[in-house]
């Protein structure tokens, strides 16, 4: 007897019944979200049935579900093979190798189904997102603004639109894109947290919080979001919320190098330095070359005031956002500590306009050592900076193919003369102008005790504090509140209680294009200076004049913890809060002192 077998994609009526059923529990387990059990019920369809394409879609969605856009690739593959005309397996191929950073083949699926259908708005914002990736954020604007013409209210072209503004860095209308489509779509994630990185690196973490709370509760079980949220968290003084979530984060990756270190951070910020350390530590067992974890625990030894180790770890903050150590465009070799006498160094300046301030200090001793230094500066910093110690030549332009003996960038300075048993200099290193100085010292008069104050920094972070909490001191009889600030950054200052005012210097101050040359000259005029965590504090620290700095409860590593001093200046005392956004505390120690010092009108 003969049994003839069923050919390939036919069944017999037994094992067609079997076929459906199992079709029937496969899609079922798809549609409740069980999606590894879903792709063994596909696999076991088209086990038996090899040429079922809409099986092979349905396996690759699962795939797809879960995160293995390389295993679906086969699938729909597949699927496109049995019916080469389904729409739906050429647009999910598309997003997977689009997904894999497969740009340029992408690019070549979502064309063909342009082709076909010249409005199709999903392959249109496909289109824009691999033109993107392949660095032509223009031509993919061009396209995401074709789609968003068509369908105004498709998020994801409106999220290509967004994303390619920002390659563009047309950030103000990026934001709005994405705070558009934030407000309009709520289960928007990936909108929400392109948008909450953007608020923190513009230092507005309250907002990006609200954000990643909304993704972390769409998605628990993202490690990334969480850290995302816990770094937000902690840039809003939320130390222990911060932790919580890094905690979350680590629960669902052990192995989350960066939630590590910057839990770290966290710790530190929290004074906890001995587990800053063991968490750093962990971060560095799981990732022992990365560069920004070590420059991370360079900072928490910086902090303790581990000035050995913790210069050697700032180094490595040269390759985090492509940055380099040295300029290549010049010649002239890295300064490692080598003898320089007879030897020509230039410093090439780095970061804000305080670090320019504070660690010029080294540049003199770069001279003594017999050095010709030339410093690069901004061109807003060069008449500041003619008031150096020393014969040192400032600059404010560099060409390809200049030549100096040695280059070495301002920040790395400490490290070499750590290494080379040099204590940290603290002699005043700055000077005013003199006609400045006579200019500024008639236009404030000698009346009262003359207390210069700035409360403000460039980006009005955690670091800044109202002009209100100067009111106890402005109530000292004999003293006197004189604004550093330029008229322009402050605009009109509301009253202080009890018909107390600050005062202010005038249009004309520091309102050129030279910074801080009035503000220098009006520093020495004074009796006084009191500044929150900006430019103000380092200048006068510089300048050798008596300065009270007014820190944040977790400050930067420079100001270390506890300490009432600064190693760079000794001139300035350290007033801390004791608690996040609380700043009473250090204006009331204020208060008792200047009561010491104040003499009255």
């Amino acid at each position: 007897m003969i049994i003839s077998m069923p050919t390939l994609g036919m069944a017999t009526d037994g094992t067609a019944t079997t076929l459906a059923l199992r079709r029937r529990e496969a899609l079922g387990l798809s549609q409740a979200g069980r999606h590894e059990d879903a792709v063994e019920a596909w696999r076991a369809v088209l086990h038996a049935s090899p040429d079922d394409a809409d099986a092979a879609h349905a396996l690759g969605s699962a795939l797809v579900a879960l995160g293995r856009h390389a295993d679906a690739l086969g699938s729909f593959e597949r699927a496109l093979q049995y019916a080469p005309a389904a729409e739906a397996s050429k647009m999910a191929l598309a997003r997977a190798l689009l997904a894999l950073g497969r740009h340029t083949d992408a690019r070549v699926n979502f064309e063909d189904i342009l082709a076909a259908r010249p409005e199709d708005i999903d392959a249109l914002s496909g289109q824009a997102a691999c033109l993107r990736l392949a660095g032509k954020p223009d031509m993919a604007l061009a396209v995401a603004e074709r789609g968003t013409a068509l369908a105004p209210d498709h998020p994801l072209v409106l999220l290509e639109r967004a994303r390619a503004l920002a390659d563009l860095k047309r950030d103000d209308e990026a934001t709005a894109a994405l705070e558009d489509i934030c407000h309009r779509y709520k289960d928007q994630l990936e909108a929400a947290q392109l948008l909450a990185r953007r608020f923190v690196e513009a230092t507005r973490p309250a907002p990006a919080i609200d954000l990643l709370r909304r993704v972390v509760d769409a998605r628990p079980d993202d490690a990334n979001a969480w850290q995302e949220l816990a770094c937000a968290l902690r840039s809003n003084g939320q130390l222990g919320e911060a932790l919580d979530a890094f905690r979350r984060a680590l629960v669902l990756k052990p192995t989350f190098a960066a939630a590590h270190a910057n839990m770290a951070m966290a710790l530190a910020d929290l004074g906890r330095l001995d587990e800053a350390v063991l968490s750093i530590d962990r971060a560095l067992s799981i990732e022992p070359d990365s560069r920004s974890v070590r420059f991370t625990k360079g900072c928490i030894h910086l902090t303790r005031g581990e000035f050995g180790p913790g210069w050697a770890g700032y180094e490595h903050r040269f390759t985090k956002d492509n940055q380099k150590g040295a300029r290549e465009d010049l010649i002239a070799a890295p300064w490692l500590g080598e003898p320089l006498a007879g030897r020509s160094i230039l410093v090439l300046g780095e970061q804000a306009n305080g670090d320019y301030i504070q660690f010029s200090s080294h540049l003199p001793r770069l001279v003594a050592l017999g050095a010709k230094v030339q410093f690069f500066t901004p061109s807003r910093l060069k008449r500041l900076f003619a008031g150096l110690a020393g014969d040192i030549e400032i600059i404010t332009g560099l060409t390809a193919g200049m030549r100096f003996d040695h280059q070495c960038h301002l920040m790395s300075l400490p490290e070499r003369f750590q290494r080379m048993g040099e204590p940290i200099p603290t002699a005043p290193w700055l000077s005013a102008e003199p006609g400045l100085v006579e200019k500024w010292r008639t236009r404030i008069g000698s009346k009262g005790f003359r207390v210069g104050i700035a409360w403000r920094g460039s980006n009005n972070d955690a670091r800044s504090f109202g002009e209100d909490q100067f009111a106890p001191l402005a109530a000292i009889p004999g003293v006197r509140l004189i604004s550093l600030h330029t008229e322009a950054a402050i605009g009109d200052l509301p009253p202080l209680p009890n018909g107390h005012r600050i005062e202010t210097l005038g249009e004309d101050f520091d309102s050129g294009d030279d910074g801080f040359v009035d503000a220098a000259a009006a520093i020495e005029c004074l009796d006084l200076v009191i500044s929150c965590d900006t430019s103000i504090a380092h200048l006068a620290g510089a300048l050798g004049r008596p300065v009270w700095t007014a820190l944040r409860a977790a400050p930067e590593w420079r100001w270390q913890r506890e300490t009432p001093t600064s190693v760079w200046y000794p001139s300035m005392r350290l007033f801390r809060q004791s608690s996040p956004t609380y700043w009473h505390d250090a204006f009331g120690a204020m208060e008792g002192e200047l009561r010491q010092l104040a003499i009255p009108a």
